[in-house]
């Protein structure tokens, strides 16, 4: 090899590794924030006065500030007003245990005001939720602009009925918060599920909020005829549900004696509780009938398995890129072999 051929080699060699080395510190600056962002959650922070995120894809129905989350207000009870119950007319609810992957229930109003402006749906899967996992829901209901007079709802001819107000499917990638044991309310360390043991380190649940689109009339708004009691319907079916499923609602008011905001959630302890659980297929040996109960044929065969798929029954909490911290390293290290190897420079010069 001449002088001036081993001169280009060592120059093509040269910028391939300053190539490398400029390609490497891009994806650490810019691509390993982003992977982090994705992966590492965080828990809600405070059980009031917070902004919670809606998982929709088209954001929230009143984006007041224009970033799809909602306030959390809860400076008062606002535990007997609104209820999760699988038959409007018995809008005080009850809690429902079921096996069934699919299914729906009602969220129903019994407050002295009457009627909630909207209504946001709150998913909480046990543990980590499977990559592979799908939640669909639907809900139906009453929409209206909220009235500038406080505690007035709305006049029946503004209301109007929509099928299908969401209309959307979820994936594991959608849930905003990292596994916790308690839910936003007026009273701190609120159970999450109606009979919960909090000090259990397998009772933790990663929450994803939804806006339902539509709100909930009851009794004392004085409105009759209308469908379902004015209770919204929620319909639902899960893909790849493993571990317990608990789901809870909110409640938004433009006006109220509480001000703007959320500031009211269905009731999970002591007399008056609903809720709506639904048992995966490795939490089926937890299964226990409550005040309402809906089992699915297929999962009276099913074999029971250890608590989210564990021996320990602990709630694994990790996210995929810390259970695999090497997995991006390595495939950005076989782009700069891939890089090298087709200039030539695999081997020796």
């Amino acid at each position: 090899m001449d002088e001036r051929t081993m001169h280009n080699h060592t120059t093509r060699r040269r910028y391939a590794v300053l190539s490398c080395v400029m390609l490497l510190a891009l994806l650490l600056v810019c691509v390993l924030p982003v992977l982090a962002a994705d992966t590492v959650k965080e828990q809600i922070p405070a059980k009031n006065h917070i902004n919670i995120q809606v998982a929709n894809s088209d954001g929230a129905r009143f984006d007041l500030f224009h970033n799809n989350t909602y306030y959390i207000k809860f400076d008062g009870g606002g535990l007997n007003a609104l209820h999760i119950t699988t038959n409007p007319a018995e809008p005080f609810g009850q809690v429902t245990n079921s096996t069934s992957t699919s299914g729906s229930f009602f969220l129903s109003d019994t407050g002295g005001r009457g009627f909630d402006d909207d209504l946001i749906l709150m998913l909480a899967v046990q543990g980590k939720v499977p990559d592979d996992f799908k939640v669909h829901i639907n809900s139906s209901g009453y929409q209206w602009d909220p009235v500038p007079v406080l505690n007035q709802p709305p006049d029946k001819n503004d209301l109007t009925y929509v099928d299908g107000a969401l209309n959307e499917t979820f994936t594991a990638s959608d849930f905003t918060y990292a596994p916790q044991a308690w839910k936003p309310a007026g009273l701190a360390n609120y159970p999450l599920i109606e009979g919960e043991d909090m000090k259990d380190p397998a009772n933790t649940y990663s929450l994803l909020f939804v806006d339902t689109k539509v709100g909930a009339l009851g009794s004392n708004s004085n409105l009759s005829g209308i469908k379902d009691s004015g209770a919204a319907k929620v319909e639902y079916s899960f893909d790849n549900l493993k571990t317990k499923t608990a789901f809870n609602t909110y409640a938004y008011n433009n006006m109220s004696n509480q001000g703007q905001g959320i500031s009211w959630t269905n009731q999970v302890s002591e007399t008056g509780s609903s809720g709506y659980v639904v048992y995966g297929s490795e939490s089926l040996s937890d299964f226990t009938p409550s005040n309402t109960t809906t089992l699915d044929p297929a999962s009276r065969s099913t074999p029971a398995h250890p608590r989210n798929g564990n021996n320990s029954g602990a709630a694994p909490t990790s996210s995929p890129a810390a259970q695999h911290p090497s997995g991006l390293m390595e495939t950005i290290t076989g782009w700069i072999s891939t890089l090298f190897h087709s200039l030539g420079l695999s081997g020796s010069p």
